[in-house]
């Protein structure tokens, strides 16, 4: 704009007829601030599936994407503390806010689709997982998400498999451990598929590449309606493991 490019989308007011168009991002910044939230989620959303029907879904790498969160520690001003409450102990509160966020990348290209985030403390903290659900609902269809072992959890693999994406995650070794009857070994890999029967039982089952053990499966892998979840469950070293879904 100050070298003149773009100035026919420019109002004809007496800065531009004068040509005295300031550099300052000041003017930028407060327009910016009163952008509605939701408006530049809406513009991030249409970006990324524009942007993303473009690439040639060919092959299993392209319908790849990595589900990572983090916390955010925040400046400390009246309005970020209004939004995000900070720690409390008996000793007092922390000076900081920290904001908890959860992100979603497509792995070749590496769109971003718009965070999900809110306060980690106070009455409306949120987890990873749970603003995680919010990104599982957007995936294109028939996506793999990758996640690490705070997403190995049944309800992030139930929401994405309900969403008909595939999920490969890591496990809490005791996760790992009740999925596998107990035992790790590295290299192995077991099947057990947790499903609800009439009257409301569940049962649990496996296939030749891994010995099943009933009731083995996360308990809240039941649901209602005859839904069955798949769960490959590989034996890793050190004491962890991984989860296909």
């Amino acid at each position: 704009m100050i070298h003149g490019n773009g100035r026919d989308l420019l109002e004809p007011c007496k800065q531009v007829k004068e040509h005295n168009i300031s550099a300052s991002t000041g003017a930028y910044s407060q327009a910016r601030q009163r952008v509605p939230v939701e408006a530049v989620r809406r513009v991030a959303g249409r970006t990324f599936e524009q942007l993303h029907r473009i690439w040639p879904q060919r092959t299993l790498r392209d319908r790849l994407f990595l589900l990572d969160g983090s916390s955010i520690r925040l400046a400390n001003t009246p309005a970020l503390l209004k939004a995000y409450p900070q720690a409390e102990n008996q000793y007092g509160k922390s000076h900081w806010p920290v904001m908890r966020v959860s992100v979603m990348h497509h792995v070749v290209t590496g769109l971003a689709m718009a965070p999900r985030f809110g306060p980690v403390y106070g009455p409306d903290a949120v987890s990873e997982q749970g603003l995680a659900e919010a990104l599982i609902d957007q995936l294109p269809s028939s996506s793999v998400l990758i996640g690490d072992r705070n997403f190995g959890i049944f309800a992030v693999a139930w929401r994405a498999h309900r969403r008909g994406h595939s999920v490969l995650v890591r496990l809490t070794e005791a996760r790992a451990k009740r999925l596998s009857g107990g035992q790790l070994t590295p290299g192995s890999d077991h099947k057990v598929i947790r499903m609800s029967e009439p009257g409301g039982s569940a049962r649990s089952s496996g296939s030749a590449c891994g010995s099943a053990n009933r009731g083995s499966a996360d308990r809240g892998a039941h649901r209602k309606g005859g839904d069955s979840l798949p769960v490959y469950n590989a034996g890793r070293t050190r004491g962890t493991g991984a989860v296909a879904v």
